[in-house]
């Protein structure tokens, strides 16, 4: 008896990782509860909370303070609803002057090193047992697919910026799935769920108008997806999302209109040094969730 019902207990614990293909699949906006005037975060968490309305049963968002917060509701959710997660939107902002490819969630940052601190690797792993290889994951902050190496300045040495390191690892915590980030910038503009090019461009304050973004502006409107079953990355179209939160890939890139890449070519022609001043940068190996 006593046997019995250590293999019943065996069985109900092994509830949360049993096959996700039988499961209700649902797509994830993780966002960070704004607590500062921010026009992006306002403005992308306003469409995707209208959006919620129209798809509640296929579309949730999820406010939190911290990474463990993250893991805690969504594990609390696919348990209530029986689910798995078939799209995860990262909803951050990406910091140029941390000089290295990350995302945030609340007062955490995630990085390829500090990804691998506890509390972050443990909760990401949380949310990892309702996702697989079939869940496309996208990191919706700007560089965080970047690879380009930073030139050294002032008391900053030379810096890649690691994005494919960020998401080899977030792959392979999260069920092995799909990662998509982008080199350069996630925008906000309007009908973001429309499945359109609001996720595309370049922004137009001054402080970017900078040979030091070069390779950004040389990149704009482009992804990389990573590969888990071959451990590649691959370069492709821009990324947008539709209404219920599926994650898209356009038909044609960013650039592909005359109008666009002339654009991107003017701004290029135009940056001028000492446009992103050098007192915006900071160590990245002091990660902002370190009290």
């Amino acid at each position: 008896m006593i046997l019995g019902l250590l293999f019943y207990s065996g069985l109900r614990a092994q509830d949360d990782v049993s096959d996700l293909s039988t499961r209700q699949p649902l797509n994830i906006i993780i966002a960070s509860r704004i607590r500062t005037f921010d026009a992006a975060s306002i403005s992308f968490q306003a469409q995707a909370g209208i959006q919620k309305i129209f798809h509640r049963r296929r579309l949730y968002l999820v406010y939190v303070n911290g990474i463990e917060e993250a893991a805690a509701r969504i594990e609390k959710l696919m348990k209530k609803k029986n689910a798995r997660i078939k799209n995860l939107w990262f909803d951050s902002h990406g910091y140029f002057g941390r000089r290295v490819a990350l995302f945030e969630v609340g007062r955490d940052e995630v990085n390829y090193q500090t990804i691998y601190e506890e509390h972050i690797r443990k909760s990401l792993q949380r949310i990892g047992k309702y996702c697989d290889s079939s869940t496309i994951v996208s990191l919706g902050s700007c560089y965080s697919g970047a690879t380009f190496i930073l030139a050294a300045r002032d008391s900053f040495p030379q810096q890649r910026m690691n994005g494919d390191s960020l998401m080899k690892s977030i792959s392979e915590v999260l069920g092995n799935s799909m990662v998509y980030a982008s080199p350069s910038w996630v925008m906000t503009k309007a009908f973001v769920f429309g499945n359109s090019y609001a996720l595309a461009g370049g922004p137009g304050a001054k402080k970017f108008h900078d040979p030091l973004l070069i390779q950004a502006w040389e990149t704009v409107g482009q992804w990389t997806a990573y590969h888990a079953n071959t451990q590649t990355f691959s370069p492709m179209s821009t990324v947008a999302m539709d209404g219920k939160g599926n994650i898209m890939v356009k038909p044609k890139p960013f650039l592909n209109t005359a109008s666009r890449f002339d654009h991107q070519q003017r701004v290029i022609n135009n940056l001028k040094p000492g446009n992103y001043s050098p007192k915006w940068f900071v160590k990245y190996r002091l990660p902002k969730h370190y009290r």
